[in-house]
């Protein structure tokens, strides 16, 4: 979908509940593509302005985002965001500022999903870092291939949208790219940080 009104593009976002602000001159214009899967949403946005987006996500899901193309104008929760970071986390108080001409990929993926996929990968349950709004850091070629397969499966999906009925390609579908995401994390997450950034 294509929007011309800021409001009205902050209320597309299903999962998200988000006011948008405008901080650069001239008239909003926005795109929204959005395949939601049993138990996940994918999501490709594209905006004109620069924004700051303030609020957060349903109680029931995590998300995971980083910008479609590598820039060092984004900032998430007050500190500049690394170019090819992926923000994740229990998103339930985001404070987010984009530039001009931006374009984001992101997932949002139920509890209930994420949890049982992540202890069969790792054979251990989800660690508590989730739970905290958190920027990290793949690693440059982890980065790219994300970014390439998240707009490839939003393609592929959009072309099957009214051609297949079959439940088990649709579920292949979703956990191939929902484990993309997670295979492009590091594989260690240091938080010991969060508490002393949030005082200050």
């Amino acid at each position: 979908m294509r929007t011309f009104d800021i409001d009205a593009h902050g209320a597309a976002q299903c999962d998200w509940i988000l006011k948008y602000e405008q901080l650069s001159a001239g008239s909003f214009q926005g795109e929204l593509t959005i395949v939601r899967f049993e138990g996940l949403q994918l999501i490709c946005e594209k905006t004109n302005l620069a924004l700051r987006q303030r609020g957060g996500l349903r109680e029931e899901a995590y998300g995971f985002a980083m910008s479609a193309e590598p820039t060092d104008e984004v900032y998430f929760d007050g500190r500049k965001v690394h170019p090819d970071a992926i923000m994740c986390g229990r998103v339930d108080n985001i404070d987010f500022v984009t530039p001009p001409q931006y374009q984001l990929n992101a997932i949002t993926v139920d509890r209930s999903l994420l949890h049982p996929l992540w202890e069969r990968m790792y054979q251990k349950p989800l660690g508590v870092w989730l739970e905290h709004q958190l920027e990290l850091r793949p690693s440059k070629a982890n980065a790219e291939a994300l970014r390439r397969s998240h707009q490839q499966v939003v393609k592929d999906a959009l072309a099957l949208a009214h051609h297949v009925d079959d439940a088990s390609t649709l579920r292949q579908m979703r956990d191939d790219i929902l484990i993309e995401w997670i295979e492009a994390l590091p594989v260690a997450v240091d938080i010991s940080d969060l508490a002393s950034f949030s005082r200050r």
